[in-house]
């Protein structure tokens, strides 16, 4: 539980990076896979590695969802109904955007992002005011991280003892 304590306690990490760290931890304290002797020697020489994906693989790697199913029909799980105006398309957009369980805790977009909200637009200003806000909110959050950074220096997680730590 010490190191449970420490990732709160750590004043370098967001709110966001210390929910994705506790729920590294959770997910490292179980085993799921029947790893033999020679691979556990191999991962614990690093030799091989998790790529810090840990021993439960909840989240895929890389998640692209159909955003053109989201803007023609929304998403019954999310509550979102489809939308009818650009400020709902981008909102629907962020909702969508920050829900994906991708392990990088961000989806991938691949498509031409003006095919998929010109139907949404009937002011141009409006419009780009909207489309703009799409980037403020992870940009901001960014820029903190990275200005905490700069401050007080980078997390750096490693493994001794067969614990994960953080330096």
């Amino acid at each position: 539980m010490n190191q449970v304590l420490e990732i709160i306690k750590n004043e370098t990490l967001t709110y966001n990076q210390q929910v994705l760290q506790l729920a590294g931890y959770a997910g490292n304290s179980i085993e799921v896979f029947n790893i033999d002797e020679d691979t556990k020697k191999l991962l614990d020489a690093e030799i091989i590695c998790t790529m810090f994906e840990g021993n439960t693989p909840y989240r895929p790697r890389y998640v692209i969802p159909n955003y053109e199913v989201l803007m023609e029909k929304g998403c019954k799980f999310l509550d979102l109904k489809p939308p009818t105006d650009i400020w709902e398309a981008t909102n629907s957009l962020l909702i969508l955007y920050k829900h994906v369980p991708s392990i990088t805790s961000y989806p991938v977009y691949l498509g031409n992002i003006d095919t998929l909200l010109n139907p949404f637009v009937k002011d141009e200003d409006e419009a780009y005011k909207a489309i703009k806000n799409l980037g403020l909110l992870r940009l901001e959050d960014l820029n903190a991280a990275f200005h905490k950074y700069l401050i007080e220096g980078v997390p750096v997680p490693y493994k001794k003892d067969n614990e994960s730590r953080t330096f």
